[in-house]
């Protein structure tokens, strides 16, 4: 946190520095400003937000990425690197599968979606159309038509919901739960080659809530 803003900064000022010396061995300077379009903010307000945007997007993917490879280091001096990747593999294939054979979560989101936007649109009718909907008694007929609207809406919002529960309940049981069991079976040797070794490794109930918890 203390870092990105003088990185941002440090990318900012280089980047400034680069616009300004680009000003001074323009041959002509009017025609280069015109012919660049908005100057002054792509040289100001849209360089500061591209570099904020460009630092956090290093700080995102370098955060996690040191975290996976300290813990995985912690992981594989505990349970083995074999183990440890199997388990990496589980978790793999099991969040794959899930996205596999689960519902498709933006199809339906595009419906609804559509469905709002088919019931904003049946209002505006309404409103710009008020006089002659009036003058011909069209009251009930147009009302019937947005109930219609929002029923579907209504409908596809109901779907929506129950798939993302759908969704976040297959996501828990197979990748957590069944994820908890394929931690399990993978730290077992590491347990049976200590006991016939006759090594320390350890209350074994604290080995496995360790390893658990890294994972």
């Amino acid at each position: 946190k203390f870092a990105a803003p003088g990185g941002s900064l440090s990318m900012r000022t280089r980047l400034q520095h680069h616009v300004h010396q680009g000003y001074a061995e323009a041959a002509s300077l009017p025609l280069s400003l015109s012919a660049a379009g908005e100057t002054v903010q792509r040289a100001t307000g849209d360089t500061k937000s591209f570099c904020d945007a460009a630092v956090q997007m290093y700080e995102a993917l370098a955060k996690p990425l040191i975290e996976v490879t300290l813990l995985s280091a912690k992981l594989a001096s505990m349970m083995g690197g074999v183990q440890l990747m199997q388990c990496y593999g589980f978790f793999l294939f099991a969040g794959c599968w899930t996205r596999f054979v689960g519902p498709s979560i933006s199809t339906m989101s595009g419906d609804v979606a559509a469905a709002e936007g088919k019931l904003v649109a049946a209002h505006a009718q309404v409103a710009e159309y008020a006089e002659e909907i009036a003058m011909s008694g069209g009251g009930c007929l147009e009302a019937g038509a947005l109930d219609g609207h929002l029923n579907a809406l209504a409908s596809r919002s109901r779907t929506l919901s129950l798939q993302h529960f759908c969704s976040e309940s297959l996501d828990s049981y197979v990748v957590r739960y069944l994820g908890i069991l394929a931690a399990f079976t993978t730290m077992m040797p590491a347990v049976a080659k200590s006991a016939a070794d006759h090594a320390t490794l350890g209350d074994p109930t604290e080995y496995f809530l360790t390893c658990l918890h890294l994972l």
